[in-house]
């Protein structure tokens, strides 16, 4: 009899221990913006929105735990150190934004070279309800201002986690937020103005868009851990909305999103964020 009861809790002992140790491994990710290699090469020299929105999700999971995602100076310097791999993440990048396909056996090549399993493709573009082209942001604000166009801008992000190992989309979330101000215009007549535009981009990344990329990637990972992410911020300051998880339709979550429809419809102007 004590033998018996000695194995059983000899079992249970080394089953919470390899859990733990599981749960103990970090993750690495690979994140792209698509425009990492043309950032900063426009009119205003500043950095793209689709790179502010990696950085800034960078940033937030190597807060939380046991995910860790490669800083985007060291991406950029493998990139550029190697030409293969520049034009193969080049291609995969710009078939994500034009065409929004992935190709998944060149994507594993370079999940591959940077020794990961999962990669995040992040990619930003504007529009208007004038054309359906697909413009970077900075380059509308140049035009516009050049001109005065008059008629709202939209910027749109998409945010894509593929596991590379077996060529599965993970998680991905679509996004929008008007641009333009209160009279539909979205100019920068001198530099402080364009800085200006600029920091509400940054904003806007900063305190809406990445914390929702960053707890969808995270919940992915983690789904129990739904409660306890906080990314930088306060406990009371918690209004992100995951992507719908069925096995995380509790009644709090509920009431969370119930509470974020309710503040949008009092206020028009908070960011209406698509999934």
């Amino acid at each position: 009899m004590k033998n018996f009861l000695f194995k059983v809790l000899f079992t249970l002992f080394v089953f919470a221990f390899s859990n733990l140790f599981v749960q103990a491994q970090e993750i690495e990710l690979l994140i792209l913006p698509s425009e990492i290699f043309n950032s900063a090469e426009n009119f205003y020299g500043f950095e793209s929105p689709s790179e502010i929105v990696a950085s800034d999700v960078i940033k937030n999971l190597n807060n939380s735990k046991n995910i860790r995602a490669l800083p985007l100076n060291k991406v950029k310097e493998k990139l550029s150190s190697n030409n293969d791999l520049k034009n193969l993440a080049s291609e995969v990048l710009n078939d994500y934004e034009k065409k929004s396909s992935i190709d998944f056996a060149v994507l594993k090549r370079i999940a591959q070279e940077f020794r990961v399993k999962s990669v995040v493709l992040i990619s930003s573009y504007s529009t208007s309800d004038k054309s359906i082209n697909k413009r970077g942001l900075w380059e509308i604000l140049e035009v516009a201002s050049a001109f005065e166009f008059s008629y709202p801008f939209e910027l749109k992000t998409n945010a894509v986690l593929i596991d590379s190992v077996n060529d599965v989309i993970m998680w991905s979330g679509k996004y929008s937020k008007l641009v333009t101000d209160s009279n539909g215009k979205f100019i920068a007549k001198n530099q402080t103005q364009a800085f200006s535009q600029l920091e509400k981009i940054k904003n806007y990344s900063e305190n809406n868009i990445s914390k929702s990329i960053s707890q969808g990637i995270y919940l992915r990972f983690y789904p129990k851990e739904v409660r306890n992410i906080s990314f930088g911020t306060e406990e009371n300051d918690k209004k992100f909305i995951p992507n719908a998880l069925e096995e995380l339709t509790k009644q709090r979550m509920i009431k969370d999103l119930e509470q974020r429809e309710s503040e949008q419809e009092k206020n028009p102007t908070i960011d209406m964020f698509e999934f």
